[in-house]
């Protein structure tokens, strides 16, 4: 009895948190639509509206998502603010992505890239390379990933962004082991060591460490394996 009532307040404890949650970013919605429909036209609305597509985009409440993307898209053209264009596109193929239309998706990542590079935004470029890549990688075009996956490193070491050339080398890593090119996999693991202590995702870690882990498995390094799992248990974020 005492083990039921323990996984009943459980379950109630995570649907409730759950439903704060929820009311949370129900709040945050509702404050940037009755900032939005002030209608006040500068560059911060911009930004607001590129925010207020985020969330619902995690609200799931993709329409309205696209609905506010697209007017983001449409006052920065107005203002001439290229940054907060490329951006609002960028978002509004993650819409599109979340709904599965993957060619809307590579269209709009597409013209964000473009308006990154019209002003030169090297962390933007960064970013928008790294998805396309993922974008491809996902429908198996593993050379275009690569290149793709490669242009993001690059932006990203110029960036000097830890984050996002700790996902590059990921994902290099990731992609050469798929490759069955072991040896350059773990070359691009294995940089993602120095930027382990700055790391703010550590999602990325545990992952570079399944990685290695995947390989020393393929070639019947039990040990190593083990030790890498082991390790990629202790850092997972959960």
């Amino acid at each position: 009895m005492i083990v039921n009532h323990k996984v009943s307040f459980a379950a109630v404890f995570l649907f409730l948190l759950a439903c704060l949650s929820g009311f949370s970013q129900n709040a945050k919605i509702d404050s940037l639509k009755s900032i939005v429909e002030t209608g006040v036209k500068d560059t911060l609305m911009v930004t607001r509206l590129n925010t207020l597509c985020i969330e619902l985009l995690k609200a799931g409440r993709f329409p309205e998502a696209q609905t506010y993307g697209q007017q983001s898209v449409d006052l920065a053209n107005l203002l001439d603010y290229k940054k907060g264009k490329a951006y609002a596109q960028k978002y509004l193929g993650n819409v599109e992505y979340y709904q599965g239309n993957y060619l809307q998706v590579l269209d709009y990542w597409t013209q964000s890239l473009e308006t990154f590079e019209s002003i030169q935004d090297t962390l933007g470029l960064a970013g928008i390379v790294g998805n396309i890549g993922a974008l491809y990688y996902q429908q198996g075009s593993h050379p275009k990933a690569l290149d793709y996956y490669l242009q993001s490193l690059n932006f990203s070491e110029k960036a000097k962004d830890s984050f996002n050339i700790s996902r590059a080398l990921v994902n290099i890593g990731g992609l050469y082991t798929e490759m069955l090119d072991y040896e350059k996999a773990l070359q691009y693991f294995f940089k993602v060591k120095k930027y382990r202590n700055s790391e703010t995702n550590p999602g990325l870690n545990t992952q570079f460490l399944i990685g290695v882990g995947e390989i020393y498995l393929k070639q019947g390094r039990l040990d190593d394996a083990l030790k890498y799992y082991k390790d990629a248990i202790e850092s997972a974020p959960f």
